[in-house]
């Protein structure tokens, strides 16, 4: 059985392919994945740490008009062409489209070639790619229960409320059993202090790093002491932050990408970032309480109604990125670390609004597509 996963252009996309990639691998052991994703070097990067195959298309994304949407509506005609090619050499059983521009050829190239399609939704708002996708998909993957009114045209029995796949990361067979003092240690962190998880998706975040820096010259030196920092900052900010935390008697482990989240996540008690689908995900997977700044730019605001629903639940606190400021952000960071029981609360509701079965009922339910049109 041979499957494509198509999509990319940012983590948030990609690690939900990854997580239905392995869990196809788990069920199905025989089964052929290939990645088809972007010229990013984001996404080669992601795939190749992953271990994943890939393949990549010309397609570029575009909005507006300009002298890059001739460019690109040039590419995407090249990539229907690569599409189709792949199609007729790889012959897929399945084509699952992850959103987002990517994923546009390889769906196309699937309709034409008569092969089952599926789409896979991560956030609350879908974008526009796999709302145009979805009258030709056989299942339609939402991770809220809000998004099937964006799909008024889909019959409802082919939308399944499945949740956002995280991907499961095998830690190496000695830390399996560990603490978490165990995984703080891995990180150069100590046990006994307030640890707070600092990052905004694959990317970094260069507002959230500002605020986060610029408010560290004002905690006191007692709040400063019970405190230590893993912060992810983006490989462009990488070189300034880490320069920063230098000045300053805070105990922080600063990287430009963590690739194994699950170890900053066991170490973590608060985290502060942005409401990606994915982030979200993993989140509420681990049960950890969280203060949200959604990205402002996101395509249909879809982080901001994201992140309002982890708030509605007393899973997070939520900042949008215009009320941000280092003073009002780092006074609610103290708040939260003096109350341990509203924390807890917080990773309780939090821990609810998780779906880790999310992978496995995917691809149970790809499977049964693959069967029905083998009859």
């Amino acid at each position: 059985m041979n499957i494509i996963l198509a999509g990319g252009g940012t983590g948030g996309h990609l690690y939900p392919g990854v997580a239905i990639a392995q869990e196809f691998q788990r069920q199905r052991p025989e089964a052929q994945i290939l990645f088809c994703i972007t010229r990013r070097k984001i996404d080669q990067q992601i795939l190749s740490e992953e271990g994943w195959r890939y393949t990549t298309l010309s397609v570029e994304s575009f909005h507006g008009i300009s002298w890059r949407t001739v460019r690109a509506v040039g590419s995407f005609a090249l990539s229907i062409r690569q599409a189709n090619a792949l199609v007729h050499s790889f012959h897929p059983a399945l084509i699952i489209g992850l959103g987002a521009y990517p994923s546009v050829p390889m769906i196309v190239a699937g309709r034409w070639h008569k092969v089952p399609l599926v789409i896979q939704e991560q956030n609350l708002i879908p974008g526009r790619a796999n709302r145009i996708m979805a009258k030709w998909a056989e299942r339609v993957f939402i991770s809220f229960a809000g998004t099937e009114a964006f799909f008024p045209s889909v019959p409802r029995e082919r939308i399944i409320l499945s949740g956002n796949p995280v991907r499961r990361q095998e830690m190496p067979a000695e830390a399996k059993d560990r603490q978490r003092s165990d995984f703080r240690a891995l990180l150069g962190l100590e046990e006994g202090k307030f640890t707070l998880l600092i990052f905004g998706g694959s990317k970094g975040a260069h507002r959230i790093n500002e605020v986060i820096l610029e408010g560290l010259a004002n905690l006191s030196p007692a709040f400063a002491e019970r405190l230590q920092i893993i912060h992810q900052s983006g490989q462009e900010d990488f070189d300034w932050v880490q320069r920063q935390y230098q000045k300053f008697p805070i105990k922080a482990t600063v990287l430009p990408f963590i690739y194994r989240m699950m170890e900053a996540y066991m170490s973590a008690d608060l985290v502060v970032c942005r409401a990606g689908a994915t982030t979200v995900a993993e989140i509420t997977m681990m049960g950890k309480p969280a203060i949200l700044i959604p990205y402002p730019y996101a395509v249909g605001n879809h982080q901001a109604m994201n992140a309002a629903e982890l708030h509605k639940a007393g899973a997070a606190e939520m900042i949008l990125e215009q009320e941000l400021t280092a003073t009002g952000l780092w006074a609610r960071i103290q708040a939260l670390m003096e109350q341990p029981e509203r924390l807890a609360r917080m990773g309780q509701e939090s821990k609810r609004l998780g779906k880790p079965e999310a992978a496995a009922r995917i691809v149970q339910e790809c499977l049964k597509v693959v069967d029905q049109r083998a009859r």
